[in-house]
């Protein structure tokens, strides 16, 4: 559980932590527990002192075990956790982990995106500018970004060990990256008539966002479980390492990291306001 699902979504908050390992800060939503610092990778919990889950003895007991190994990142086994092990730098952080970092923060927007297009199927008022704000987010960030990192580096390397890209997990996401562009495209080009009152775009972009939520969902679910556990047991250490370095060098020189940041805090903005 790295995340309280009691949380309305509508509701969140957004908050300052500092990470106990370079000292930046790192934006953090109210209904999370923990987050990797996008600068050093380090694990970064937001409640960073000392509680009774972390030294009583009857703690895994009283709270459980699921919620013991979210608060305190320790196992419920006598091993460490590899978050644990993360924290401590016995371990790198996988660049799957780090793409899976990522789909947090858009399935995030992927709430927002679902409850305007909702508002508009109800007639209830949707905010254009804000759609238009998240059809700049997943343009840039989702697909520019995002999927560029697997389509370009992830999917490349695991060519490289061998998985085709035809027949196999990789065509099946290759497909749906290309089926969200053409929905999002459909949106962008709905968007201005929507927002005049045009009731007709109003249902293509109602039913284009609610249809691309749909789908971005279960392609990250498929991801997730799937194609990223797949992807490490192909790899071996030095595709791992050379990977991480790939991306970072992607942030900084294709995309530019001040956009990543940017797009980043777009992201917390259309979620809490």
């Amino acid at each position: 559980m790295t995340r309280c699902p009691g949380q309305d979504f509508r509701k969140l908050t957004v908050s300052n932590v500092e990470c106990p390992e370079c000292g930046k800060m790192v934006e953090m939503f109210s209904d999370e527990l923990r987050l990797r610092c996008p600068y050093c990778k380090t694990m970064v919990y937001k409640e960073q002192m000392p509680s009774c889950v972390q030294w009583c003895p009857a703690a895994r007991d009283c709270v459980g075990p699921e919620l013991y190994e979210a608060l305190t990142g320790k196992s419920v086994g006598d091993q460490a956790s590899r978050e644990e092990k993360v924290q401590t730098g016995s371990v790198e952080v996988l660049p799957t982990e780090m793409l899976e970092q990522e789909h947090r923060l858009i399935k995030k927007v992927l709430d927002v995106a679902q409850h305007q297009a909702e508002l508009i199927h109800g007639g209830q008022g949707a905010d254009f500018d804000k759609i238009g704000d998240m059809v700049d987010f997943f343009r840039e960030f989702a697909d520019r970004c995002h999927h560029a990192k697997e389509e370009d580096l992830l999917f490349a390397r695991m060519g490289e060990r061998g998985m085709s890209a035809t027949g196999t997990p990789i065509e099946v996401m290759l497909k749906e990256h290309q089926s969200g562009r053409e929905m999002v495209q459909k949106v962008c080009e709905a968007l201005p008539r929507a927002a005049r009152g045009d009731r007709t775009a109003q249902a293509a972009v109602s039913g284009n966002l609610l249809a691309y939520v749909k789908m971005l969902r279960a392609h990250i679910d498929k991801e997730d479980q799937i194609l990223y556990p797949l992807a490490n047991r192909l790899m071996n250490d030095a595709d791992q390492q050379e990977l991480a370095r790939e991306f970072e060098r992607l942030e900084t020189e294709e995309t530019s990291e001040d956009d990543n940041k940017n797009y980043r805090r777009l992201a917390v903005r259309l979620v809490t306001q």
